[in-house]
């Protein structure tokens, strides 16, 4: 009998959803399709299966909890939800996070940002140049933008950790790059999907100066302030790094995108624009730069930057938003593990 209601009673459920109720408004998922991974609020992984499937839907339904019910998108008129799975964890979910909440405004302090990687190219004669920026999601893999792995033919030979606010072989690691992926969708042009994995031939040592960042699965507990990394050294043979950190809020994106669509430029929903001082520029050199925020003690990494526009009206920089890209790094963090 108690089968035969609830049966009923989501086939009630199924048709109230379809006319428009708000009831499963959480698209975090959404284009997903049925099997797909998925992550709910708590940034557990899960798949999308039809909703009279998932006892977890059911579950939050019947306890008045529908807004935690994460939807991947409609099958003809069922609804797909993200539900938990009970798999072994993944490489990517056993990421490490547990950096350390960073202070001050201006000048980095040693470990303040210790999820910084400064990407080396070699040069005709033989030495190394530093002219990209990543971040270290794992303690072998960096993430950083496309532009970054391929200047011109040209690929970063090695990843140099623990660089702030000075490059010294104290606290620094060099470790050299074995592979590098690159978004197969990446335009060159548009900066389209201007992302990249690195794998480093062997893994960091973590410590208070080099660690992880966590990854920004959604824009639902964004704060007013995010972090802008800024960093810039000439060459590994120098001892001198400049390392900064400043903040933008949450209001001044989508200022920022307004402004740049006075230009004719558009800012797409997988990237991230904010505006900065002209006498704050550095971050327009510097491609891979990361911006962050705060929570529970922990950085999550929100954005690494594409590019910048300097005109006589506006400067700005343009990131990658990461978490447009979970399922991707993801997928090819099993590959290259």
């Amino acid at each position: 009998m108690n089968k035969i209601f609830f049966k009923a009673f989501f086939i009630t459920l199924l048709s109230v959803i379809h006319i428009g109720s708000a009831l499963l408004n959480n698209f975090d998922n959404s284009e997903k399709d049925l099997g797909d991974v998925c992550y709910l609020k708590d940034n557990k992984r899960g798949s999308c299966e039809e909703i009279m499937k998932c006892d977890h839907a059911k579950e939050l339904f019947r306890s008045k909890r529908t807004s935690e019910i994460v939807n991947c998108r409609f099958k003809g008129k069922v609804p797909l939800v993200c539900c938990p799975t009970l798999e072994k964890p993944s490489t990517f979910e056993q990421i490490l996070c547990k950096t350390k909440k960073s202070q001050g405004t201006k000048n980095a302090r040693i470990g303040e940002i210790s999820y910084h990687v400064a990407l080396g190219f070699k040069n005709k004669n033989g030495t190394v140049e530093i002219k990209c920026s990543g971040s270290l999601i794992a303690d072998n893999i960096v993430l950083t933008v496309a532009a970054c792995v391929d200047m011109n033919g040209s690929v970063p030979v090695i990843a140099t950790l623990g660089t702030s606010p000075v490059l010294n072989d104290t606290w620094a690691q060099h470790i050299a790059i074995e592979a590098v992926k690159i978004h197969p969708e990446y335009s060159n042009v548009t900066k389209q999907n201007d992302i990249a994995l690195i794998k480093l031939k062997q893994p960091a040592n973590l410590s208070e100066v080099v660690d992880t960042i966590c990854l920004s699965f959604s824009d639902d507990k964004l704060p007013k302030e995010l972090n802008m990394i800024d960093f810039a050294i000439p060459n590994l043979n120098k001892t001198e790094s400049w390392l900064f950190k400043g903040t933008t809020h949450q209001e001044s994106l989508q200022k920022c995108k307004t402004s740049m669509s006075k230009i004719g430029i558009e800012i797409l929903d997988s990237q991230i624009c904010v505006l900065i001082d002209s006498e704050n520029n550095n971050s327009l050199k510097v491609a891979g730069n990361p911006i962050s925020y705060e929570e529970n003690n922990s950085h999550f990494l929100y954005g690494i930057t594409t590019y910048g526009i300097a005109t006589e009206s506006l400067n700005a920089v343009v990131y990658t938003k990461v978490n447009k890209y979970i399922s991707w790094i993801e997928s090819e963090m099993e590959v290259m593990k």
